[in-house]
């Protein structure tokens, strides 16, 4: 791992009085990652950030700090609160980093558009007409009355072209 990232980590853990965070996480560069800056995964202590932020120090320290504050509130809370929730925003804001991390880079947007799925999906219950519609299938989802009900809830996944 690069030494100012592992010296930046060692900093928000002890800002966040979490010293046995930077000795449990990870982070490695990616060039897979396109249109995300960063992913973290809480239950194993590992970043992945988008390679070409290690081009950018200023901006990897954003994107490190943003990840990493998951990372540290999931130790805290676990997945009780959302990814963005309190927690993270208090972290976050010790940190003092931008808890909205958008950026338009260059060419991604229209690299975007071009490859997004024109299909969207209605989950539809067939025994009380609920629908949901969702941009992919989302086969875990019942229909919550039918279960409350003592039915099963399975939903029927039907697509639906979305409007250009």
């Amino acid at each position: 791992m690069n030494p100012g990232i592992e010296k930046r980590i060692a900093e928000l853990a002890n800002l966040w009085s979490m010293p046995d965070l930077a000795s449990s996480v990870s982070v490695r560069f990616s060039p897979r990652l396109k249109r995300t800056l960063g992913r973290a995964d809480g239950t194993t202590g590992r970043i992945v950030l988008a390679a070409f932020l290690a081009d950018d120090p200023t901006l990897c320290d954003v994107a490190l700090c943003h990840e990493l504050a998951h990372l540290a509130a999931f130790r805290l809370v676990g997945s009780s609160e959302r990814p963005h929730g309190p927690t993270w925003q208090r972290l976050v804001r010790q940190a003092g980093c931008p808890s909205a991390l958008r950026l338009a880079i260059e060419g991604a947007v229209e690299e975007r558009s071009a490859t997004r799925k024109a299909t969207r999906y209605r989950h539809y219950c067939p025994i009380c007409h609920f629908s949901r519609i969702a941009g992919r299938r989302m086969t875990a989802w019942r229909c919550a009355d039918c279960v409350a009900a003592g039915l099963e809830g399975h939903l029927e996944i039907v697509p639906i072209d979305r409007p250009r």
